[in-house]
């Protein structure tokens, strides 16, 4: 099995395991590193069985494909993947960013609206003392 076959296959096997993440593949022919991107960030960073699953990947890619490196990054890294060769997305996955951008202000605003009652005073609080001066 090729290099590019079985890191495909690790990553099907992931994305089925982790519903609610992105992975970005590409290939560097000439310095021959695979790059995974995955995300969202936190996930990437922070979940335990995420980071284990992802060393035992490149645990046995490093024993068995000794002339080539695997690399896995976030959004925040450095490193970007610009021609990715395939994307995975969890059926899960919420890309924030494409949300975001679907809302519009004025729809925002009715949102916001219908949930906060901005012309409702106040109600005094207990003990609270209201002075006016007078001049």
């Amino acid at each position: 099995m090729s290099s590019k076959e079985y890191i495909k296959k690790e990553l099907k096997r992931i994305i089925n395991v982790f519903k609610n993440i992105k992975l970005l593949y590409e290939f560097d022919e000439l310095s021959q590193i695979h790059t995974v991107k995955a995300l969202p960030r936190d996930f990437f960073e922070f979940n335990e069985e995420f980071l284990y699953v992802q060393s035992t990947l490149i645990e046995y890619f490093m024993d068995n494909y000794p002339k080539e490196s695997i690399l896995f990054v976030s959004n925040d890294s450095p490193i970007e993947i610009t021609n990715p060769e395939f994307t995975l997305t969890g059926i899960h996955y919420l890309d924030l960013d494409k949300e975001i951008s679907k809302i519009s202000f004025n729809e925002l605003f009715k949102t916001l609206s219908a949930n906060c009652n901005f012309d409702k005073k106040p109600e005094k609080i207990a003990g609270e003392n209201n002075y006016a001066l007078a001049a």
